[in-house]
């Protein structure tokens, strides 16, 4: 059997994974390392070169456009996700192709999406003053109506999982 990387201390059917209800691991991210699967994925170019800049990293920032309300405390519309930038001048069709690579990326277990925990010291200003977060802002309080007239940037990280690291280790 592969060596177990996540800490997990036996595996699904024992302690971490079957404690929690779940059908995959909880504290490696849902990566399955826990849970004796620690075959590493196959690589393309894409996923090995940002795999290779988060590792140098160590995190990389991400957020998400909401859309919440001025009226009330249960309004709260996911618009765009996960927004990743290359720069403040990336278009929706740029930032919608990186959404979908790096949400395939999450389900493949090699990435976290965590959007409860912003970049400590990090100001995410260029996603503040990007041309396609004040087009958001502008179009959302454009809209008028009280539910979801409010822009909110959701401030988020990506890190790499154990599964991430095993599969740059043998690529």
């Amino acid at each position: 059997m592969s060596e177990q990387i996540c800490g997990c201390t036996g595996g699904c059917a024992q302690n971490d994974c079957a404690a929690r209800g779940s059908s995959g691991c909880g504290s490696c991210g849902g990566c399955g390392l826990c849970c004796g699967k620690t075959e590493p994925v196959t690589l393309d170019a894409p996923r090995k070169e940002f795999l290779v800049e988060l590792e140098t990293h160590g995190y990389l920032p991400v957020t998400r456009f909401v859309r919440t309300s001025s009226v009330s405390d249960e309004t709260y519309a996911v618009a765009l996700e996960p927004v990743y930038l290359f720069s403040t001048g990336d278009t929706i069709e740029t930032v919608r192709e990186t959404g979908a690579f790096l949400s395939a990326m999450a389900q493949e277990g090699l990435i976290s999406l965590d959007y409860g925990t912003p970049l400590e010291g990090y100001p995410y200003f260029e996603y503040t003053t990007s041309a396609l977060y004040q087009a958001f802002v502008k179009a959302t309080r454009r809209g008028g109506d009280c539910e979801g007239d409010t822009p909110y940037l959701e401030l988020g990280s990506i890190a790499p999982t154990a599964k991430a690291r095993l599969s740059l280790a043998v690529s």
